[in-house]
């Protein structure tokens, strides 16, 4: 799963009027992490992680499971945007 509002390459160029783009810009890339609550419907307990930019798991983020809905919260200061859900 990816919680992200907004992205975009390094110093892209834009026309005096914000209509067109004259340069897609340069890595890196920038992503703005959100802090979000998320309610998802499922089977069973799971287990929710952060992931780094390999897709290995960074840590375990807290997650509660009652009557087929997991919950938990991420935010910019997971240091991620990607995140798994695990069951």
């Amino acid at each position: 799963m990816t919680v992200v509002a907004r992205v975009q390459n390094t110093n892209p160029q834009w026309s005096p009027d914000r209509r067109r783009l004259i340069s897609w810009g340069k890595a890196p890339i920038l992503a703005e992490g959100v802090p979000v609550d998320v309610t998802l419907k499922v089977d069973g307990p799971r287990k929710v992680y952060a992931l780094d930019v390999t897709g290995a798991r960074q840590n375990q983020i807290a997650a509660t499971y009652k009557n087929g809905t997991l919950q938990f919260q991420v935010s910019p200061a997971d240091g991620t945007t990607w995140f798994s859900v695990e069951g």
